[in-house]
């Protein structure tokens, strides 16, 4: 069987991931204006495969083009960070509850290890990613699509709360680490009605520090 060759990414969507990837993780902060010249040059294309990598980010409410003053990160307002959380709030423990269970027994431990190991020499960065990915493994194993494409399409919002959060409230961050490893600690024993409980007190905890890390720079 011949294996088929993997397409080449396209020069838009070279510029689209690279881009939402900046956004995505603060590089790009919210409510920063966006250089076109320098982002041809750190891409490596030509005007146009940026413009329409900037049109599919301003679907996605990433961007806001301006006409005649150029393009800027949106910024997160209150009610769209209430939003977020009201959601995710009602669909990750219906995820635990209903398909908990069926969770690899070796990711949540592998999860846990991580998690246990991580201290202040490990960078932010990681422990985003670590927090990203945890979320990530529980709502992949809904077998709701539509449930999996609503939280996806609020995860790029949610990590740019959990940076900006993350970096100005250091003790979220050791917080997080003890919420996470409660609720794999109750996956792990099967008891899913208990580990959804602990994900939606980690939910309204994160809600809060973000709240107050937003005040802090209103």
């Amino acid at each position: 069987m011949r294996v088929r060759p993997k397409e080449k990414e396209s020069l838009k969507d070279r510029a689209y991931r690279i881009i939402k990837s900046k956004i995505v993780n603060c590089e790009f902060p919210p409510n920063a204006f966006l250089n076109e010249l320098a982002l041809v040059s750190e891409i490596g294309t030509s005007r146009t495969p940026i413009r329409e990598a900037m049109s599919k980010l301003e679907n996605e409410r990433l961007v806001r083009i301006l006409p005649k003053k150029g393009v800027v990160v949106t910024g997160i307002a209150f009610h769209e960070v209430d939003e977020v959380y009201q959601l995710r709030e009602l669909l990750e423990p219906f995820i635990i509850r209903t398909w908990g269970g069926e969770i690899d027994p070796g990711k949540l431990k592998h999860f846990r290890g991580a998690m246990a190991a991580l201290d202040e020499s490990v960078s932010n960065a990681r422990k985003f990613q670590l927090d990203d990915e945890f979320h990530r493994l529980i709502v992949g194993h809904s077998h709701n699509r539509f449930v999996m494409q609503v939280l996806d399409s609020v995860y790029d919002q949610t990590q740019r709360i959990r940076i900006i959060s993350g970096n100005l409230l250091r003790r979220r961050l050791e917080d997080t680490c003890t919420e996470h490893l409660r609720i794999i600690d109750l996956l792990l024993q099967k008891r899913l009605a208990d580990a959804a409980q602990a994900m939606e007190r980690h939910l309204r905890n994160a809600r809060r520090a973000a709240f107050t890390s937003l005040a802090g720079v209103a």
